[in-house]
C-alpha cells in the first residue's frame, strides 16, 4: 500500500468506551469495577473480585457505565444481569474516582502508590494490598490526612496489564 496522499475516512470508535459481553448469571451494577475473565470465564465482563480475585482469574477494565433515564429524566439504579448475550459499556478511560476514604493512615507519601479494591465497589478502594488482587489505579491526591482521604486514577486497560506483570506489590 502507498502512503496517503489526502484526508482519508476510518470508522473508528473512541478508546475509553468499550462494550463487552457480561458472563451469564452476573449481574453488573452500574459504577461498578469490572474486568475480563482470564481463567474462570475468559472474554466474558465479570464483577471486580470474581471468583478469588486473583490475578490468574481476572484482568481490570475499568468501570461500568449504564445509564437508563425514566420518563422524568431521571436517572435509575440500573444493573445488567448477564445471559451470554448481553452486553455492559465499561469506561477504560483511565476515570479518576474522588473522595475515597481509607481505613488505614495515609499521609502524602502515599500519593502515587497503588490502590487496590477487594470487590466490584469503588467504595472499597484502599491502598491496602491484601496480596489477592490486582492493583486497580494510583493514588493521585490527598484531601485529608486526618480522615485519610483521597483521590485517585484508575488504570487504563493497557497499565492495568503492565501492572499485573510487575512482581513486589
Amino acid at each position: 500500500m502507498a502512503a496517503l496522499g489526502a484526508s482519508t475516512t476510518i470508522t473508528s470508535r473512541s478508546r475509553g468506551l468499550q462494550e463487552h459481553v457480561v458472563v451469564s448469571g452476573d449481574t453488573i451494577y452500574s459504577g461498578a469495577l469490572v474486568g475480563l475473565g482470564v481463567g474462570i470465564t475468559p472474554g466474558y465482563l465479570v464483577p471486580w473480585g470474581t471468583g478469588d480475585g486473583t490475578t490468574a482469574e481476572i484482568a481490570f477494565l475499568g468501570l461500568a457505565i449504564i445509564t437508563v433515564f425514566d420518563t422524568d429524566s431521571d436517572v435509575l439504579d440500573y444493573a445488567i444481569v448477564g445471559d451470554g448475550t448481553e452486553t455492559c459499556p465499561v469506561d477504560t478511560s483511565g476515570m479518576w474516582i474522588k473522595g475515597l476514604t481509607d481505613g488505614t493512615a495515609i499521609s502524602i507519601a502515599s500519593v502515587g502508590l497503588p490502590v487496590f479494591s477487594p470487590d466490584d465497589n469503588p467504595a472499597d478502594i484502599t491502598i491496602t494490598n491484601t496480596g489477592a488482587v490486582d492493583p486497580v489505579g494510583t493514588l493521585m491526591k490527598l484531601l485529608s490526612d486526618s480522615d485519610d482521604t483521597f483521590d485517585c486514577c484508575l488504570f487504563t486497560p493497557n497499565e492495568a496489564y503492565s501492572m499485573r506483570n510487575r512482581t513486589g506489590l
